[in-house]
């Protein structure tokens, strides 16, 4: 009697372990947001880039424009550091730092038409941007270790943006001053080179602004404008490529 009783309780603790030994090969083997990605209690900091160089030459829908010659460059630099208050959850803050720069050598606008032509030459317009944003950020996991997973940011931000312009190398008095509050959404794929360093890209997918711009002249504003918008596209001239470091 007393081996039966050992041999069953034998048999019930093999069961017990084989059950366990299911149920964490189970949760190893969860996909999406239930696999952890990022631990609570992570810290991370890094930068954010984007550069870009455009050219009429690039376009097929510039054909409207004959003898274009136009070209612009887009530069961002982005610091930022955030905290995972839980698994898969973290808050952050970002600064950034954004120029552009573009100008038309010449240009005559047609629309295939000799009725309807504009000439335009020796312009340029320059553009400098300040931001600051917060944002959260939700992770999930891709792969069985945790080395690629997607995230989204959704972001509060503010930025002042100033645009002045030039007519044959000579700088115009006017330019135009612009403050900016957005909500905007960043899905993103980030993947782990290291255990402590990791890098990610991310595009803008819109969201909701609020716009205040004031035109100057002579040191005077002479007009404004305030508008809001809520759009939702992929934006190709809203990508960041960016390197963290995890502690």
């Amino acid at each position: 009697m007393k081996k039966i009783a050992l041999i069953l309780s034998f048999l019930l603790f093999a069961v017990s372990l084989l059950a366990a030994e299911r149920d964490s090969l189970s949760v190893s083997e969860r996909r999406g947001p239930d696999r952890l990605f990022m631990p609570k209690g992570n810290f991370s900091a890094g930068v954010q880039f984007f550069y870009a160089d455009l050219s009429s030459t690039d376009s097929e829908y510039l054909m409207l424009l004959q003898h274009l010659d136009a070209n612009g460059t887009m530069m961002t630099l982005s610091p930022f550091f955030d905290y995972t208050y839980k698994a898969n959850r973290s808050v952050g803050l970002r600064a950034k730092y954004s120029s552009a720069t573009g100008g038309v050598s010449n240009a005559d606008f047609s629309m295939l038409s000799d009725d309807l032509a504009v000439s335009l030459n020796d312009i340029h317009a320059d553009s400098r941007t300040i931001q600051a944003e917060v944002y959260h950020r939700a992770y999930a996991a891709l792969d069985k270790r945790s080395r690629i997973g997607v995230f989204t940011d959704v972001s509060l931000g503010y930025s002042y943006t100033r645009t002045s312009f030039s007519y044959n190398e000579d700088s115009l008095d006017s330019y135009a001053a612009a403050s900016r509050v957005k909500i905007a959404v960043h899905p993103g794929l980030m993947i782990f080179v290291t255990n402590s360093i990791s890098t990610h890209v991310a595009i803008g997918i819109g969201g909701a602004t609020y716009n205040h711009i004031d035109y100057y002249k002579n040191g005077e504003v002479v007009g404004t404008r305030d508008f809001s918008k809520v759009r939702f596209m992929l934006d190709v001239l809203d990508i960041s490529f960016g390197l963290s470091f995890h502690i």
